[in-house]
C-alpha cells in the first residue's frame, strides 16, 4: 500500500497499483514490483515445468513449510541466532528438491545455460525454491504479524544476495534497481 506522499509524487504513484504481495516488492516501488513479479514466474518456470513440482505437493506440504518459516523467523529475531535461521531456510528449501530428484539433472542442467560458469547449479536452485516458498507462504498468510515475519527472512537473504552473488542475481533478474 503506498502512503499520502508517495501517492502525490508522481501523476503515475497517484493512479491505483495492484497490491503485489510478494515480500521482496513489500513496500517496493512499482518498477521492484515488476522485477519481483518476473523473478517469480521464472521461479516457478523453473520448479513446475524443469522440476515437475506441482500445487498438490505444496498444498501437501503446506503446514511443515510454514512451520518450518515461523521458526527460522523466529530464529532471525534473537540476537546471533542468524546462522541457525539461513540453515533452516535452506534445509527446508533443498529437502523439497531431494524428494523430487526425477528432473532434477535437467533442471541443473537449465540453470548452468543461465549462470556464470563459477556459480552451482544446486546452490541456485536451493535459492529459487526457498524464495518461491517465501513468496508463496506471504500470499497466503493475511495477518500482520506473520507477514512481518517472512519479510524479515526475505530481507536477510537480500542482505546477502540471496547467498549466491550480485553475477547470479543479475542472470536470475534479482540484481536490485
Amino acid at each position: 500500500m503506498t502512503d499520502t506522499k508517495e501517492r502525490s509524487a508522481s501523476p503515475s504513484a497517484r493512479s491505483p497499483q495492484p497490491e503485489i504481495s510478494l515480500p521482496c516488492a513489500h513496500g517496493a516501488t512499482p518498477v521492484a514490483r515488476k522485477q519481483a513479479e518476473r523473478v517469480m514466474i521464472a521461479y516457478k518456470r523453473l520448479l513446475f515445468e524443469e522440476m515437475r513440482l506441482t500445487d498438490e505437493f505444496f498444498e501437501d506440504h503446506k503446514k511443515v513449510i510454514r512451520e518450518k518459516l515461523r521458526g527460522a523467523a523466529a530464529d532471525l529475531a534473537r540476537e546471533s541466532s542468524d546462522i541457525f535461521a539461513i540453515n533452516q531456510c535452506l534445509h527446508l528449501a533443498s529437502s523439497i528438491i531431494l524428494r523430487n530428484t526425477t528432473h532434477l539433472n535437467r533442471t541443473l542442467d537449465v540453470i548452468r545455460e543461465r549462470m556464470p560458469k563459477d556459480k552451482d547449479p544446486a546452490t541456485i536452485l536451493t535459492i529459487a525454491t526457498l524464495y518461491y516458498l517465501l513468496e508463496k507462504a506471504f500470499e497466503e498468510v493475511a495477518d500482520r504479524e506473520s507477514r512481518d515475519r517472512l519479510k524479515r527472512i526475505s530481507d536477510r537473504f537480500e542482505e546477502m544476495n540471496w547467498m549466491i552473488g550480485p553475477e547470479a542475481m543479475q542472470a536470475l533478474d534479482l540484481a536490485p534497481l
